[in-house]
């Protein structure tokens, strides 16, 4: 169980990490979701089963279809991005995730 704690952990830290550090929306997009679906598959793992297929069903149901016809109606061309206020808000992210992740780790260790 320990095992499979670790993996799934590591995925969904290393797609959330995509999510902040793809350059396409859709590529972004993507990993919310597979951000979502590990989480609920995590839920449903820990006996939470009803928070889980609450997770997956409005989430990935529902606001993930509206985010993609969003990022359908942009148009990419005109997209300037400033990457230094990206990168704070991914970095400040990212170590709250590793914080999360080590301690969830040793906690059920």
């Amino acid at each position: 169980m320990v095992f499979i704690n670790f993996i799934l952990f590591s995925l969904l830290l290393f797609s959330s990490l995509f999510v902040f550090f793809s350059v396409n929306p859709l590529h972004s997009l993507f990993f919310f979701m597979c951000v979502y679906c590990i989480s609920s598959l995590i839920l449903i793992l820990y006996g939470l089963d009803f928070f889980g297929l609450i997770i997956l069903n409005v989430y990935i149901g529902a606001i993930a279809v509206l985010f993609l016809f969003i990022v359908m109606m942009i148009n990419f061309k005109k997209i300037e991005m400033d990457n230094s206020t990206f990168l704070m808000v991914g970095i400040f992210i990212i170590f709250f995730f590793f914080i999360e992740f080590f301690y969830f780790f040793f906690l059920f260790i």
